[in-house]
């Protein structure tokens, strides 16, 4: 029983027999609080005020019926349990009425019943409250998962890990719809290990059981490859064992297309024959390649920070320099002779 008083509501039109419950309780030891109502105004009243642990109804109220107030019970109040506690009762209409929400039923004959009745009622109250909460928790955790950007797979650790669950993201990266691929194993999407040193790396990963990323080359279900930037992480069961395997995927196709499209300006750039500089839009310098070195003298790390003024020879007046900034300005590119100044102080046209 629970160390706090019990709030009870307990519904009975006979004072007597309310005071014989009451003493009944007091003997057994049980610490609580009652309320009593005899009719359905009260009735009315104690719902609104709610806050019970407990109900114990009668069979029997002057103007209202035991359904109807097993509706109201459940309306109002449909987490708390409640035991009828009345005369003797046919067997059909007991079943009926534990179909219509009744925890349980004590006669008033056999009250040794009743304290028994209450702390299963109240152990099966707690048993449905925590089980109610974890699956609330568990249909939040499955929202995230389905409106999630990345491609989620999760699968079990048996045999060739068959695949247990994927999210919408999968199913739009892969085109596989779900029912295509749960059940079938994981490796489905790197058509029978084409990418195998990957395949090896990600086999050693589960064997040690360390928390890894890989970069997979993938393919969808109509054949296209696209390269797989897949997280993967293990979980396990209350006893520790590790029962699935959590695989979140992201397509990284055309990051590698801008990185490797960067490496080779990056080698356009330092390996060019003209020099080359370039400045933000303050003008101030980000970066020169081999070429303006050879040609000007400077290094990376004496220019970059400056403005290419660092290297003006003089001989332009005010009017020349307007010129080529407003020609960039309207146009986006300057073409033409100057002259600068190198490092060692000549000019070169």
């Amino acid at each position: 029983m629970k160390q706090a008083p019990l709030k009870l509501l307990l519904i009975e039109d006979e004072a007597s027999d309310y005071r014989l419950l009451q003493r009944h309780l007091e003997r057994a030891g049980v610490a609580f609080e009652p309320c009593w109502v005899a009719d359905a105004a009260a009735l009315h009243a104690a719902l609104d005020k709610g806050g019970w642990d407990l109900i114990l109804t009668d069979y029997t109220l002057p103007d209202i019926d035991i359904h109807t107030r097993l509706a109201w019970l459940r309306e109002h109040l449909p987490e708390i349990p409640v035991i009828m506690v009345s005369g003797t009762i046919g067997e059909e209409l007991a079943v009926d009425l534990l179909k219509s929400g009744l925890e349980d039923f004590v006669s008033k004959q056999n009250l040794a019943r009743l304290v028994p009745a209450m702390e299963r009622a109240l152990q099966a109250a707690t048993l449905r409250r925590r089980q109610a909460a974890t699956e609330f928790r568990l249909g939040l955790l499955e929202q995230a998962l389905e409106s999630i950007v990345e491609s989620v797979v999760i699968s079990r650790n048996v045999d060739d890990l068959p695949v247990e669950y994927v999210n919408p993201a999968f199913e739009h990266l892969s085109g596989y719809s779900r029912e295509e691929v749960l059940g079938h194993p994981c490796p489905l999407l790197n058509l029978a290990g084409r990418d195998s040193s990957t395949v090896a790396e990600i086999q050693q990963l589960l064997a040690e059981d360390v928390p890894g990323q890989v970069l997979l080359r993938c393919y969808r279900k109509d054949g296209s490859a696209f390269w797989n930037q897949m997280s993967i992480a293990s979980i396990r069961d209350r006893g520790g064992a590790i029962s699935h395997y959590v695989g979140i995927q992201v397509d990284v196709t055309e990051k590698r297309r801008d990185e490797e499209r960067l490496r080779w300006w990056a080698t356009v750039f330092e390996h060019a024959a003209e020099g080359i500089f370039i400045t933000d839009a303050e003008t101030r310098i980000l970066d020169i390649n081999r070429a303006f070195t050879k040609i000007l003298g400077y290094e990376a790390g004496e220019v970059i920070g400056q403005r290419p003024s660092l290297w003006r020879s003089g001989r332009h007046d005010t009017s020349f320099y307007a010129g080529m900034w407003q020609s960039l300005r309207e146009t986006g590119q300057w073409r033409g002779e100057i002259w600068n100044r190198h490092k060692d102080g000549h000019s070169i046209p």
